[in-house]
């Protein structure tokens, strides 16, 4: 198949344009992204925000999701929020007196779970002060009724045990397989680790990526974490959580995971920054992580 494709991307025009419309559908499918579509006037017409990528501002987001939603054939969208990049002192004082609009961010995203053939979905929200509220909204996405992979960055941005309860609720999704969430320098502490543990309810995930660093989480979160050894399906699992409060307890369970699950063959743990002392770096070090 990806012979196939190479060599129907490198034929000529002519080659590509006999091709029928479903043919044409799985090679975007297959690449990704929407640079098939902008090849010629038909493929722009088959092929038309079937893979969408977005950089834009809070203020625009809404025609964002408005044309996603209006896009029948959707399957991915990649959607990155600029965060407010003013540094004079009169514009930091507007943007303080408007953070109450914050939460409308994630809120317009959250229309998106009505998105009914999405499959990918990339989120990119650093540093928009959403807080729980946001999270709660991003939590709605777990209707999506074909969601396979789901990428978010939610780093700095006030999310607290509250949020991170809704951000599990994306264990409910009917086809999630790869879930990646950025949570780092937010505000979870040990409450949001087990709140997060609950993702191992989750019945056909298969890779899941946490970054958890900053977060104030010490040995009860890291073992509430643990538990996600328990998850049916997980074949892949990364855990950052650097610059917490992780002891030789937390360690201990955390690197045992492997151990009870043989199902998981991929284990990364990252612990830098944290209270290990010795003992736990060296039971690290035996159990083949290198932090």
């Amino acid at each position: 198949k990806v012979v196939l494709v190479v060599w129907r991307m490198c034929a000529p025009m002519s080659c590509l344009e006999c091709l029928p419309n479903e043919v044409l559908a799985s090679l975007s499918d297959f690449l990704g992204t929407p640079v098939l579509s902008c090849v010629c006037r038909r493929l722009w017409q088959v092929l038309q925000r079937r893979h969408v990528r977005y950089r834009v501002g809070a203020d625009d987001l809404h025609v964002v999701t408005d044309t996603c939603l209006a896009s029948p054939s959707l399957r991915s969208a990649f959607i990155t929020v600029l965060p407010d990049s003013s540094s004079d002192d009169s514009a930091n004082m507007f943007s303080r007196l408007f953070r109450w609009r914050r939460p409308a961010v994630a809120q317009s995203l959250g229309c998106l779970r009505i998105a009914p053939t999405l499959q990918t979905l990339s989120l990119t929200l650093r540093s928009q002060d959403v807080r729980d509220a946001g999270a709660h909204a991003i939590g709605s996405l777990k209707a999506l009724p074909v969601l396979r992979t789901f990428y978010l960055n939610l780093s700095d941005n006030n999310v607290g045990a509250s949020g991170a309860e809704a951000l599990a609720d994306l264990r409910s999704a009917p086809s999630l397989t790869c879930l990646c969430l950025n949570l780092a320098r937010n505000k979870l502490a040990n409450a949001g680790a087990q709140a997060l543990a609950a993702l191992k309810e989750a019945p056909g995930l298969r890779t899941l990526i946490l970054d958890l660093q900053h977060n104030d989480v010490s040995n009860s979160g890291a073992k509430a974490l643990a538990t996600l050894k328990e998850a049916p399906s997980l074949q892949t699992l990364c855990l950052d959580l650097g610059t917490n409060n992780v002891g030789y307890m937390g360690v201990e369970a955390l690197v045992s995971m492997r151990e009870h699950n043989p199902s998981i063959h991929q284990l990364e743990l990252y612990l830098c920054g944290n209270h290990v002392g010795p003992v736990g770096a060296h039971l690290l070090r035996s159990k083949g992580f290198h932090n």
